[in-house]
């Protein structure tokens, strides 16, 4: 998310000089994630037309310089980033594995044609990467596998999309006059959007899918809700008349009875269409209890778990949240006087 910000900010500003922050959003998303390629990608190829077709010659070759550079320094700071034997893309993104698995479809050897990580490989392998992402989206996925929860988890988030996608063209209307800008934010959001369009069809759900792309999201259902404060500005058959007596305090206070849940509603926490997901406090706790009397080293599922509770343990990490052990007014002395409170 911040890479994208920063990558709008350089995008949508008239000076060149701030093209800089370009350059340095997308090299911090190609660094933060192999499958940050996703939303480097387009990021990039906007900032490029912009940098072409913007200013005069010189404004041109500025801009394009102060977009490559970080991403150049970035190339080669890479392996302070990723470990050398960093899992490429193809392997993150295949899902030949799962349909095999599942269906006996797309048997193995998997074979992949690259392994690219963005300064871990070379750039001649950029092309084979892009190409077996495209060849993904053309594998046949059997229906039947999709289970109940899978499709209702679908459903719901086909209509966080479509509001999404009415807020983008909202944002998008608004800034018409100023065609870099709205450009800009169409390539800093369109990536979530893309991203969680994509999750839509996965065969299995986390709420991490989700989490990844909701930024964007959120960000569009942002323009929505001004879009329609816009309409209802203009519009006079959309402001009731108890709005315009000065009663704006009693809509807050509705507002929060219904979201809180305190009146059964469609946006309380409890309504009947909201999902419960896997993973709650208790399965946590039961895996740091399995890792703590030794008996999670001998379950193959959790290697990755027991790993990571290992690193954690080596670099003297609380294994448990220990956040709410103390008052907030005893955090704050601790934080700020560290020293005064021992004593």
């Amino acid at each position: 998310m911040a890479g994208a910000v920063l990558s709008l900010w350089g995008m949508a500003s008239r000076r060149s000089f701030w093209m800089l922050s370009t350059g340095i959003g997308i090299a911090l998303i190609l660094l933060a994630d192999t499958r940050g390629l996703v939303w480097a990608l387009p990021l990039f190829c906007t900032a490029v037309f912009i940098s072409v077709f913007r200013g005069r010659w010189w404004q041109k070759i500025l801009r394009l310089g102060l977009l490559v550079l970080p991403l150049y320094y970035s190339f080669q700071l890479a392996d302070q980033f990723y470990v050398f034997d960093a899992i490429g893309i193809e392997a993150q993104v295949d899902i030949r594995p799962s349909l095999y698995h599942w269906v006996k479809i797309y048997p193995p050897p998997w074979v992949y044609p690259s392994n690219f990580t963005w300064g871990m490989a070379p750039l001649s392998d950029l092309p084979k990467a892009l190409f077996f992402l495209w060849e993904q989206t053309l594998l046949d996925v059997p229906e039947e596998l999709v289970s109940f929860e899978v499709e209702r988890g679908r459903y719901i988030a086909q209509y966080h999309l479509n509001f999404a996608g009415a807020g983008l063209l909202f944002g998008l209307y608004q800034h018409r006059k100023d065609p870099w800008k709205a450009l800009a934010i169409l390539a800093s959001v369109s990536p979530f959007l893309l991203t969680f369009h994509g999750a839509l069809g996965m065969l299995e759900e986390h709420p991490r899918f989700y989490i990844q792309t909701l930024p964007g999201i959120i960000i569009c259902w942002g323009f929505f809700c001004q879009g329609l404060l816009s309409l209802g500005a203009k519009w006079p058959l959309l402001r009731p008349r108890w709005i315009k007596k000065g009663t704006s305090p009693l809509l807050l206070i509705l507002m929060t009875v219904l979201v809180f849940g305190i009146l059964p509603s469609f946006l309380s926490p409890t309504a009947d269409w909201r999902r419960g997901w896997q993973g709650r406090p208790d399965d946590f706790r039961q895996l740091v209890s399995r890792f703590e009397d030794s008996s999670m080293k001998d379950e193959s599922k959790h290697n990755h778990c027991f790993r990571a509770l290992i690193k954690n343990e080596r670099e003297k990490r609380p294994q448990r949240a220990t956040l709410y052990q103390t008052t907030v007014q005893q955090s704050l002395l601790e934080f700020w006087a560290p020293e005064e409170s021992t004593e």
